[in-house]
């Protein structure tokens, strides 16, 4: 058997015992949650408790109506729910329309401009070396606000396929920048 943890040692067990509010469970995906966090978590906007706690009962639910059906270990499969859990909620912050005000626009510090200016050269830069097949797929989701569902249906695949390509796009602009900078 694989062992997990000092006092866990299957998937299995951790289900159970998730499932029964064992303290040792929790710990245990809490902090397989908080290692997809910390390493994919783009925007300070969005707050890790909020992707902690959708992820926690994404898990509790399908746990519950049994969907977890062990072709993968437990740790790649909640990693998965929130991986998802991150890209839903960075999309839905994106279409959140801005607020407006009558306040007089803030003058422009030219510590902003330069990082701003800096950050559009290192996009441009990803955008031109990535995959053209990931950006298609952006262009649909960030310019045209085309859902998950409607890629889905309109490619005739499952949305978490298109879930997972998003995913493969976002991990192969990480490395470009990486490289890039």
């Amino acid at each position: 058997m694989r062992k997990t943890d000092e006092n866990i040692v299957s998937d299995q067990e951790i289900i159970n015992g998730f499932l029964a509010g064992s303290q040792d469970s929790y710990r245990v995906v809490s902090g397989w949650i908080t290692e997809i966090i910390q390493r994919f978590l783009w925007s300070g906007r969005i707050q890790p408790d909020d992707i902690r706690s959708d992820t926690l009962y994404k898990l509790l639910v399908n746990l519950r109506s049994e969907q977890f059906q062990h072709k993968s270990t437990l740790k790649a499969y909640v990693q998965q729910i929130t991986r998802f859990t991150l890209i839903d909620a960075i999309r839905r912050q994106r279409r959140q329309p801005s607020r407006i005000t009558n306040d007089p626009p803030a003058p422009e510090n030219p510590y902003t401009i330069t990082i701003t200016e800096e950050e559009t050269i290192i996009f441009n830069r990803i955008w031109n070396l990535i995959d053209e097949k990931c950006r298609q797929l952006w262009t649909m989701i960030f310019r045209q606000k085309i859902s998950y569902q409607e890629i889905a249906k309109k490619e005739k695949v499952k949305e978490s396929t298109i879930k997972t390509r998003v995913f493969r796009c976002k991990e192969e602009a990480i490395n470009i920048r990486k490289h890039i900078t």
